[in-house]
């Protein structure tokens, strides 16, 4: 099975809250498949001032973007080394991530986020001097989980390459309470996906447009297709009710 690793690389170096260091990513994206490691090695410390350094690295959760959830369990991400020392005018070795996601179908098409820390070490204790987003896609699938506790609002498959005139997504509310979904293009709310895609619900054997908002009951699933109108195309489809939201990533090109 292959394991996509994507990395956002951007040479960062200044003083943070008086704190001079650097690192060689800005952000770490991974997409993990279930069961299997994702490994990083890309991130390098960057100290460009005078004089030896130690730090700290720690996870933490957090929101790192619209559609991201907090990760389950921090345990799932290990660091490696979790202490480094960047002599003076330098920059550390590569630092190893390395993500393990349970093999479940629950943990299929999901999309997990938190923060790496890296703090320095100095006499007066620990200072935070970079924060560094690490965003997890799981593999994508159209294969739906029997029950998902705490999931919300999930859309299957999040990544979809239309290579036909057609295709479709299913939307889960695996909520308690019914759900009132917007649709939007790009961002959330953001109606202009009409100039792009057309999307049709399946009423009784009949195909009709999919208004600006729906209902999905609780624990129930809504399927949407889609049918591109500019071509070439890609974007992300926002499906939003109240605070939460999942998205799908899709493109595609003339049939």
């Amino acid at each position: 099975m292959l394991i996509v690793i994507l990395l956002t690389i951007c040479f960062f170096c200044g003083s943070v809250n008086g704190i001079g260091i650097g690192s060689s990513l800005s952000r770490i994206k991974l997409e993990v498949h279930p069961g299997e490691e994702a490994v990083s090695n890309s991130l390098k410390l960057i100290n460009p001032d005078p004089a030896t350094k130690k730090f700290i690295l720690s996870l933490r959760k957090g929101t790192v973007e619209k559609g991201y959830s907090n990760i389950e369990n921090l345990m799932w991400i290990d660091i490696a080394p979790e202490t480094i020392i960047v002599l003076k005018n330098d920059k550390s070795e590569p630092i190893k991530i390395t993500i393990s996601i349970p093999d479940s179908l629950k943990y299929y098409n999901r999309r997990f986020g938190c923060f790496l820390d890296i703090s320095q070490v100095g006499s007066g204790g620990l200072s935070t001097g970079l924060v560094i987003p690490i965003m997890i896609d799981t593999a994508p699938t159209r294969e739906i989980h029997k029950r998902c506790k705490g999931c919300g609002l999930l859309v299957y498959p999040h990544k979809l390459n239309i290579l036909g005139k057609v295709d479709s997504i299913t939307v889960v509310n695996w909520s308690d309470d019914s759900m009132k979904i917007a649709v939007g293009w790009n961002d959330v709310g953001h109606q202009n996906w009409k100039d792009a895609l057309i999307l049709l619900q399946n009423i009784l054997g009949v195909f009709v447009p999919l208004p600006d908002t729906f209902i999905v009951m609780p624990n129930e699933k809504s399927n949407i297709y889609i049918k591109p109108v500019a071509f070439p195309g890609r974007g992300k489809l926002y499906f939003s009710s109240g605070e939460m939201l999942d998205f799908v990533n899709i493109e595609w090109s003339e049939y």
